[in-house]
C-alpha cells in the first residue's frame, strides 16, 4: 500500500492537526488515502477465508493469526 499524503500537498507530506485558535488548517484527506487501505484490508479479510463484516471488528487480527497459523503448522 502506498501512502498518500494530504490533498494539495507534496510527496510524503505528513497529516495536520486543524487548530482555529492557532489559525492552522487541518489536512484534507484525498479519497486514495481512505480508498486504498479499505480495499487492501478486505482483500486480506477475504484471502483468509471470512467474509467481510460491518460488524466484525476482529477480522484483521483473525486473518493475521490465521495466515500466521497456515505458515508455522500451528492450529
Amino acid at each position: 500500500m502506498k501512502y498518500a499524503q494530504p490533498a494539495g500537498e507534496s510527496d510524503g507530506a505528513s497529516y495536520v492537526d486543524g487548530n482555529r485558535a492557532a489559525g492552522i488548517r487541518g489536512s484534507v484527506p484525498p479519497v486514495r488515502a481512505i480508498e486504498a487501505p479499505q480495499r487492501e484490508l478486505d482483500h486480506l479479510i477475504a484471502f483468509s477465508g471470512q467474509t467481510p463484516s460491518a460488524v466484525d471488528n476482529q477480522q484483521v487480527r483473525k486473518a493475521i493469526a490465521a495466515m500466521i497459523a497456515a505458515a508455522t503448522g500451528g492450529g
